[in-house]
């Protein structure tokens, strides 16, 4: 899939926690961009899937400051900030993936909001 033009895809590790972690996908589609990280980039975000946003949970972010990226899915992120280990069950969509918060020395697998486990 590397080879071909209209795939994009990205290698994140965090070493000092024992995380890699890939990403592969369309380049217009929602895992485009990613990781998706905070300003600080002490939250890192893997997904694949989609995720819906209302605009004023968009708004609300940019409000409190947050820089929301072109990609689809960067709001993720800031939004785990906003609402800690709550995230996974106010998120709405078809998503999976692999959320790192290097701050707390935290890593969480989630399925959907169906599903989380903190490793």
């Amino acid at each position: 899939m590397e080879h071909e033009s209209f795939y994009s895809s990205v290698v994140y590790a965090v070493p000092e926690m024992g995380i890699y972690g890939g990403s592969i996908g369309h380049q217009d589609s929602f895992a485009a961009g990613q990781p998706f990280f905070n300003e600080e980039r002490e939250a890192a975000l893997l997904s694949s899937g989609e995720c819906f946003v209302d605009p004023e949970t968009r708004s609300e972010l940019k409000q409190k400051g947050h820089k929301l990226g072109e990609a689809w899915g960067s709001w993720l992120v800031h939004f785990y900030e906003e609402q800690g280990e709550r995230f996974f069950v106010k998120i709405n969509g078809l998503l999976s993936g692999l959320l790192i918060d290097k701050r707390q020395s935290k890593a969480f697998l989630f399925n959907n909001r169906y599903g989380c486990a903190r490793i």
